[in-house]
């Protein structure tokens, strides 16, 4: 106890430390040299080695546990003799003439490239006949070509800003001038329902079942006819493919394509160059699709079809 460890005489205490050194020095100072381990003791020692070595790989990087380290020796060190093994050797390249950039115009002018001021002319002019024909009155005032280019402007802003309703770009909160000030409201609504591009009463019933487009088929004539007097390369790289156009309106010919940026639409096969010119296309129409070769499969009857403006044989 405590009483009797304080009423010792300081020379008792001196004594047992110096036999509990004496102690210490037989279990730890005394080597024998002559000591060989047993089986089990070396098996000991090799699990705790081989479990030293599973926890020091589970706590760094996954990816590097399961490579040995002396892989990752041997790779470093190929990669440090890589520039001594295989020495860099200068060649000389022939200098390239890269052709001069293509001037960038406007959309406006993009657009007008393909559907031009006689467009314009035609759909005023369609229009006017259409709302004569349903509502025996002229349109008045009487709609102009430049107010049809307002019109389709007005749309492709739309279709970027993408208000939740038409009315709001004329509200006073959320006003667009850009689109407010070219037409009123109800005006644009009048055109949106009248607007035309063909003479419906000349369009007979056989045209409308073979053609499920013949509202915009001169629409689908200009542009076509445009991409086609593009210049054609014979040494340019071509491809054939199918593309869609985005459309979530009332169509017969709208379909839904998986995995497409835009799965909803039209499907259209389309000729371009390597750098995304369209040369011509052939909007998909059921079983009437414009193809001479329709007793081949689909594909190799588009691919011929498409390859007739192509330079050489």
């Amino acid at each position: 106890g405590c009483s009797s460890c304080s009423s010792a005489h300081p020379d008792e205490i001196y004594e047992l430390l110096d036999e509990l050194d004496s102690d210490l020095e037989i279990e730890l100072g005394d080597d024998d040299d002559d000591w060989v381990p047993s089986e089990e003791e070396k098996l000991s020692v090799q699990d705790n080695e081989i479990e030293e070595s599973d926890k020091s790989d589970d706590s760094g990087d996954e990816n590097d546990s399961a490579v040995p380290s002396t892989v990752q020796n041997l790779q470093k060190s190929s990669m440090l003799n890589l520039g001594r093994t295989n020495p860099f050797k200068n060649e000389n390249i022939p200098e390239t003439i890269l052709p001069d950039p293509t001037e960038v115009l406007t959309p406006w002018c993009y657009f007008k490239k393909y559907l031009g001021n006689s467009f314009f002319q035609l759909c005023a002019e369609r229009t006017a006949q259409f709302y004569l024909q349903k509502h025996r009155r002229e349109l008045k005032p009487k709609v102009t070509p430049e107010e049809i280019k307002k019109f389709f402007g007005i749309h492709a802003v739309m279709g970027c800003l993408k208000f939740s309703l038409i009315h709001l770009y004329w509200s006073s909160r959320f006003k667009l001038p850009v689109i407010a000030d070219a037409i009123p409201r109800d005006r644009l609504y009048l055109l949106r329902v009248n607007l035309h591009i063909v003479n419906v009463c000349t369009v007979t019933e056989e045209i409308k079942k073979n053609n499920r487009l013949w509202r915009v088929q001169p629409m689908i004539d200009l542009v076509r006819s445009r991409c086609r007097e593009l210049k054609r390369e014979s040494e340019a790289a071509f491809s054939i493919d199918e593309q869609m156009i985005p459309f979530l309106g009332r169509c017969a010919l709208r379909q839904y394509v998986k995995n497409k940026p835009r799965p909803v639409g039209l499907k259209n096969f389309i000729l371009s160059k390597s750098d995304g010119t369209v040369l011509d296309f052939e909007i998909y129409h059921e079983t009437s699709t414009n193809l001479r070769n329709k007793e081949l499969e689909l594909g190799p009857s588009v691919i011929l079809k498409l390859v007739e403006t192509l330079p050489g044989e």
